[in-house]
């Protein structure tokens, strides 16, 4: 029989590690980031990034944030977007086979070599 993954019993194990929560400045304001990544900040960056902001800064931190003035530009969110990226450890998922390749195309998959390329 195959093992179960217990994830409640994953989560429990990270809460009870001491982890502070990652903050960042910006326009003068301060922000706290919550301590885990929520998952919807990933589900819609790149489709709705106004969504994503807010999974990731709550509906508070979201509405100061946009405040901001001058406005928040297409490269403060990028730059943000790669600290989120760098304290998160969003560069590969843990433990994967992946993330464990030598390969130097990042996270796209490799090409599929044909048999007559292959000879």
């Amino acid at each position: 029989m195959p093992e179960t993954f217990d994830l409640d019993a994953a989560r429990a194990a990270r809460a009870e590690q001491t982890r502070e929560p990652k903050e960042f400045t910006f326009g003068g304001e301060h922000y706290e980031l919550p301590v885990e990544c929520p998952f919807d900040f990933i589900r819609w960056l790149g489709v709705n990034d106004h969504i994503a902001m807010s999974a990731l800064l709550g509906p508070d931190q979201y509405e100061r944030f946009m405040a901001v003035s001058p406005p928040p530009t297409v490269d403060d969110v990028s730059d943000l977007v790669a600290f989120v990226a760098k304290v998160y450890g969003l560069g590969g998922a843990k433990n994967s086979p992946a993330s464990d390749s030598s390969s130097s195309n990042g996270s796209r998959p490799s090409k599929r070599t044909s048999r007559a390329a292959t000879g």
